[in-house]
């Protein structure tokens, strides 16, 4: 009972110390995807008080752990193809093979199927096709950064597998070898720097790809209501008067002073004194800071 006792403290503590770790790791994310979006969108809120500095630090934390799992969603759908990736680079080693007389080593093992990834990959199959309804290029990207992910996460899990062995060796070999010790302790110190890259570049590298990052901050502001496209704007004037007349809706009952818009893009709303909008005119894209005391936004789902 003691020791069952003690397992379970451990496992809490276990527990605890990931929970806190994913929690830091949440509002750090968090923070540096909703600077890099205001970059984006060439718009950072200005005039904080008190509340909006607290609800963006909760933002930022809820923010961080979407943008987490849009990731881990991707490298689930690439768990879940791995027979065929797998397969693909079979046959590149096979070719390479053929063609030169030193044989492909193969240093890292490729991670194998797992039902329990199923759920997750079909959220990741959902925002391919969402995602690219609009910007068609986005199937082909989409899709590399899941194989990318997938590359990583097995590089990562090989590693810790070759650092499990390794320390098994050394726990329970009779004869210690000093020199034969001081290699394994090297590779098990190479293993981790390379388990840490390779988890930094799966977190990292999303928010810096071209053409994926983009889409990528959009899917999670927009499910945060930082960002929001389905909607009705009501604005008040003397903003309104720089609306395009083809954007106005004159068929909808409006609040006095306000006019009713649609086809307009929330960029930026919930934090500051103000809201950021954009819209097609002509063709050009143009934005408009309206005081959130001149707008009314009506969500539509």
């Amino acid at each position: 009972m003691i020791i069952s006792s003690q397992n379970l403290e451990k496992n809490i503590d276990r527990m605890s110390k990931i929970a806190t770790a994913i929690a830091k790791l949440g509002v750090v994310i968090g923070a540096l995807c909703i600077t890099i979006y205001s970059l984006r969108i060439h718009h950072f809120p200005q005039d904080l008080s008190l509340s909006d500095g607290l609800l963006l630090f909760m933002m930022g934390s809820c923010f961080g752990i979407i943008y987490l799992l849009i990731i881990i969603s991707f490298m689930n759908l690439g768990i879940v193809f791995s027979p065929i990736i797998k397969l693909i680079f079979k046959l590149i080693a096979w070719i390479s093979n053929s063609f030169t007389s030193k044989k492909t080593v193969v240093k890292y093992q490729l991670a194998p199927f797992n039902l329990t990834s199923i759920p997750l990959s079909v959220v990741a199959i959902i925002l391919i096709f969402k995602l690219g309804e609009k910007e068609p290029f986005l199937y082909f990207s989409l899709s590399t950064l899941t194989i990318g992910l997938y590359l990583f996460y097995s590089i990562y899990m090989s590693c810790a597998e070759k650092i499990k062995n390794e320390t098994l060796k050394n726990n329970h070999a009779l004869v210690i070898d000093v020199n034969k010790s001081m290699t394994n302790k090297f590779e098990c110190e190479h293993n981790k720097r390379v388990q840490l890259i390779s988890l930094f570049i799966m977190v990292f590298a999303p928010l810096f790809a071209s053409g994926i990052s983009g889409a990528i901050l959009d899917a999670a502001m927009r499910a945060t209501n930082i960002r929001i496209e389905s909607s009705i704007v009501y604005i008040k004037e003397p903003y309104s008067s720089l609306i395009p007349k083809d954007l106005i809706l004159d068929n909808l009952m409006t609040p006095k002073e306000y006019i009713a818009l649609n086809k307009v893009t929330i960029l930026f709303t919930g934090f500051g004194k103000n809201t950021i909008i954009s819209f097609n005119n002509d063709s050009k894209v143009e934005k408009i800071k309206i005081p959130n005391d001149h707008i009314i936004i009506v969500q539509q789902y």
